[in-house]
């Protein structure tokens, strides 16, 4: 069995910083700002698995809820 040693992020920090909602769109933006992981790219595959953060639809962009979008990074 592999073992991981990597230490988790604790993204709970950016609470306070991240704009809510949390635009697809900007990702690549915020991301570099804010140190997210992925690029928009990726994102948009997790969401059409099934797999990314809880998302919503408004004005017909993709957007993801704040808390619910720092929960999921935390269960990475």
């Amino acid at each position: 069995m592999i073992e991981n040693n990597t230490p988790k992020i604790d993204w709970s920090r950016l609470m306070a910083q991240l704009p809510d909602p949390v635009w697809r769109h900007r990702w690549d933006d915020l991301a570099e700002k804010y140190g997210l992981p992925f690029k928009r790219s990726y994102m948009q595959n997790l969401d059409s698995a099934g797999k990314g953060p809880e998302k919503k639809y408004l004005n017909q962009r993709v957007a993801y809820p704040r808390l619910q979008l720092i929960e999921w990074l935390n269960s990475l």
